[in-house]
C-alpha cells in the first residue's frame, strides 16, 4: 500500500477531508457537516467520490480509503458515516461492496441509496 495524503479543506457548511493513496492509486472525500445539509444534521459524515484506478482494483486500496475517512470522521465527533449509491452511475457491485463494509441501507431517493454506518 502507497502512502496516503491528506487535504483538509474548512467551509462554512463542513469540513472536508481529501484522502488520496500517493501515485493516484486511488481517492476519497469525506464532508463532516456543520449544519444540516444534504438530509444529513450537523456533526455527520458524508463519504463520497471514492474512486479506485482499474488497473489497482482489488488490491484493497478502497478499503483501506474507506477506513481513513471513517476514522477521520469517527475523530471529528461523528457517530455515523454516510455513502450513496446512484443506480446507473455505479456498478451493481458497489452497492454489495458498501454493504459488506457495514453500511446498511437507510434512505432511498430515486434512484439513490443512501447507506449509514455506526462508527466505534
Amino acid at each position: 500500500m502507497s502512502t496516503l495524503l491528506y487535504h483538509p479543506t474548512d467551509w462554512e457548511t463542513c469540513t472536508r477531508q481529501i484522502i488520496a493513496a500517493e501515485k493516484l492509486y486511488g481517492v476519497i472525500q469525506v464532508d463532516v457537516m456543520k449544519r444540516r445539509q444534504y438530509g444529513l444534521n450537523a456533526g455527520e459524515a458524508l463519504i463520497w467520490s471514492l474512486d479506485v484506478f482499474p488497473d489497482h482494483r482489488r488490491s484493497g486500496i478502497g478499503k483501506t480509503l474507506l477506513h481513513e475517512a471513517e476514522s477521520y470522521a469517527s475523530g471529528m465527533g461523528c457517530k455515523y458515516a454516510f455513502v450513496e449509491w446512484t443506480k446507473g452511475e455505479a456498478a451493481p457491485w458497489v452497492l454489495q461492496w458498501y454493504k459488506r463494509c457495514g453500511y446498511k441501507p437507510y434512505a432511498q431517493f430515486d434512484k439513490t441509496t443512501r447507506l449509514r454506518k455506526q462508527l466505534l
